[in-house]
């Protein structure tokens, strides 16, 4: 029988104060949990809590963005961990230079598109040019 693999949720806080490995460390720190126990854990973030960590680790924690998406790169990368739209977030980072604020756009786009949205409004010019099923409201 097929060990069922535990999902835990990350809130903000937790996310934008933990860097890949740092994650781990912590889990089993502040859980006691043993390295057999930590291959049947699997941590997942939504989109809004990826967004707001990024805001955070940029705006209030001084990273810079490169800092940012090397770690984002390795939590993508991990067993560990899942983030939803996790496909297309690792295509976006591997396919140009990306910006925060445009993996925060593409974020809610990609939301709004599995919630059968076929445009989204914005004032934002930058957001607007960065996402094609986006228009912007003059």
């Amino acid at each position: 029988m097929a060990r069922r693999c535990q999902v835990t949720g990350l809130d903000t806080i937790f996310l934008s104060a933990s860097f890949p490995r740092m994650i781990l460390r912590s889990m089993r720190k502040h859980h006691s949990f043993s390295a057999r126990s930590m291959q049947t854990i699997q941590l997942m973030s939504s989109p809004l809590t990826l967004a707001e960590a990024l805001w955070v680790l940029r705006r209030r924690l001084g990273f810079s963005i490169e800092q940012i998406l090397h770690a984002l790169r390795e939590l993508l990368a991990s067993d560990a961990m899942r983030f939803e739209h996790g496909d297309r977030l690792e295509a976006f980072l591997n396919g140009g230079h990306p910006t925060g604020r445009d993996v925060t756009d593409h974020l809610m786009a990609w939301s709004e598109q599995d919630a059968g949205c076929l445009r989204r409004v914005t004032v934002d010019k930058l957001a607007a040019k960065a996402i094609a099923s986006t228009e912007l409201l003059a």
